[in-house]
């Protein structure tokens, strides 16, 4: 049997030890199974790492991941979010949970796990359900416009993207209350993953301006060129989002990170940070925090 143990997914470097553990595994057509029992929470980023390790493994293979030795409150979120339903192709509990949460359309605090084609007429429907969605929830929480349709131009940005990457993407957004507030119902923290395993940013470009090539050695570099502003995307008229994103998570004293390939650059503020030479990962996976203290 195929069994990986990583360290808590709640934090970033134990998602790349993940990705690190998965890449150096000899790849028959076998099921995976993952253990989480040093896991003790997740959060939109942690969930779509494991839907991008359970994707790729269905790539490789043609079979699927399990999860096994969840706590239950994890287990129960994770069928709440309706993960093992959207994913079930790739992905699977090992039993099911003791702690059920049930679902609801009227949810005030998550949007679940949806998936985003690729098909650009079907990515325009299926985003603007999402961003519908999305900002009934947010809309219950936060009374600033502003921010809302912050967070609703961040998704629809990236969501567009996933048009170009030849692949499904998916997409998860959860509202906690700011940590160390003493204000519960105006200090929200809004997280936002979403991400596919397609062509990523650097092939994405290099289609577009094969020139980039001679000026651009790392995937960082690439990374970085598409943040700036006017760098085109499908069309003449349209950038590829990323600088727009970027804009927004600084005016809400956020952070994104955003990975492709083998680099990811992380912004808080004027501060980035970069890695390259990180382990393969096909595709872009855009990890994004926005906070607000609402009045």
């Amino acid at each position: 049997m195929l069994y990986i143990k990583p360290m808590d997914l709640q934090y970033q470097d134990n998602i790349e030890s993940l990705y690190s553990s998965l890449g150096r595994i000899q790849k028959p057509s076998e099921i995976l199974t993952i253990d989480l029992s040093e896991t003790t929470w997740v959060f939109p980023h942690s969930i779509l790492s494991l839907v991008t390790a359970a994707r790729l493994w269905h790539r490789w293979t043609g079979s699927y991941v399990i999860l096994d030795n969840m706590e239950n409150k994890i287990h129960g979120y994770l069928e709440r979010m309706n993960l093992f339903s959207e994913c079930s192709f790739c992905l699977r509990a090992q039993k099911s949970s003791k702690q059920y949460y049930e679902r609801s359309t009227s949810s005030q605090r998550l949007l679940e796990v949806a998936s985003i084609p690729s098909n650009e007429q079907s990515n325009i429907v299926v985003l603007r359900s999402a961003l519908r969605r999305a900002k009934s929830i947010l809309a219950m929480w936060i009374t600033d416009v502003e921010l809302v349709g912050s967070v609703l131009t961040m998704v629809s940005e990236i969501g567009q993207n996933i048009a170009h990457s030849q692949d499904v993407g998916y997409i998860i957004v959860q509202r906690y209350k700011q940590p160390y507030s003493n204000d519960v119902e105006s200090a929200s923290e809004i997280h936002l993953a979403i991400g596919d395993i397609g062509i990523g940013i650097e092939e994405s470009l290099i289609q577009r301006d094969t020139t980039l090539k001679r000026s651009l050695s790392k995937g960082s570099d690439f990374i970085q060129h598409a943040l700036i502003q006017g760098v085109s995307g499908k069309s003449s008229n349209r950038g590829i989002g990323l600088h727009r994103v970027c804009e927004l998570v600084n005016r809400w004293q956020g952070s994104v990170t955003i990975r492709s390939q083998s680099s990811q650059i992380r912004i808080t503020g004027n501060e980035i940070e970069i890695w390259d030479g990180l382990v393969e990962v096909p595709g872009v996976q855009v990890f994004i925090v926005t906070r607000g203290t609402i009045g």
